[in-house]
């Protein structure tokens, strides 16, 4: 289940951390093609989160984020377009991405660019993400691999999660995540190698056959944090709530 939404006009941002206002330098989510099951799509999401998360820290100081995305997708390429905005923090974020997907049986690998913008200094970045999926391979269990290299800090980070989904009454859809982080020179004077572990619970109700919205809450907990280093400053324990509404063709 991916977070697709509609408007690109809402919010979203990362970091580099310095002092207490300093802003965001590196993206929350990105454009990445999981969980298309139709040769042909396209979603709209529009939501916001309690904290802007990523890479297991909290970049916007307990400051929440106002998300919006289009994405859509063709057989084997796909491509989106997402808009963050910070009703507490001066902070901005855009991105524009695409990508090719490659399937085989119950797996999906990807390979994709994505070129990014925030409002912090102003920066601009370009990413290279490239993963692999695998849906429903024992008991509803999917598994992902994500990295991402970004060519502003020449560094790259590594997601590894996996997640069990399941129907349930009121045609809700229920899924439980855990996930961990790694971090390898993508969040500059941060310490490398595994920064965070986490989980994540996630409701989707559907209200017509394009249209649903969706409910969260996760928890991350730092690993090895290293407060002589300021990309570790924002690495801390957490959790988060978020609200979305989901748009389908």
């Amino acid at each position: 289940m991916k977070f697709l939404w509609a408007m690109i006009l809402l919010c979203f941002p990362f970091r580099e951390l310095l002092p207490n206002d300093a802003e965001p330098q590196f993206p929350v989510e990105r454009i990445s093609a999981h969980d298309y099951k139709k040769p042909y799509h396209m979603d709209f999401y529009a939501g916001f989160d309690s904290l802007y998360f990523s890479e297991g820290r909290d970049n916007l100081q307990n400051a929440g984020i106002g998300i919006g995305s289009i994405e859509m997708g063709y057989k084997f390429i796909y491509m989106g377009a997402w808009y963050a905005n910070s009703p507490k923090k001066p902070y901005q974020e855009g991105q524009l991405g695409f990508g090719i997907t490659h399937f085989f049986n119950e797996w999906k690998a990807y390979l994709g660019t994505t070129f990014l913008w925030m409002s912090a200094n102003p920066l601009q970045d370009y990413e290279i993400q490239s993963g692999v999926h695998g849906s429903n391979l024992f008991y509803n269990i999917s598994l992902d691999a994500d990295i991402y290299y970004s060519f502003f800090s020449q560094g790259a980070y590594l997601l590894l999660s996996a997640h069990l989904l399941w129907d349930w009454f009121w045609q809700t859809t229920w899924t439980v995540t855990v996930f961990s982080g790694q971090n390898y020179h993508y969040v500059p004077d941060a310490h490398t190698g595994l920064d965070s572990i986490g989980s994540r619970l996630e409701m989707e109700r559907s209200i017509t056959e394009h249209f649903s919205w969706l409910i969260h809450i996760t928890n991350s907990f730092a690993i090895h944090k290293n407060t002589a280093k300021p990309g570790d400053l924002p690495l801390r324990n957490l959790v988060y709530v978020g609200l979305g509404m989901i748009y389908s063709l």
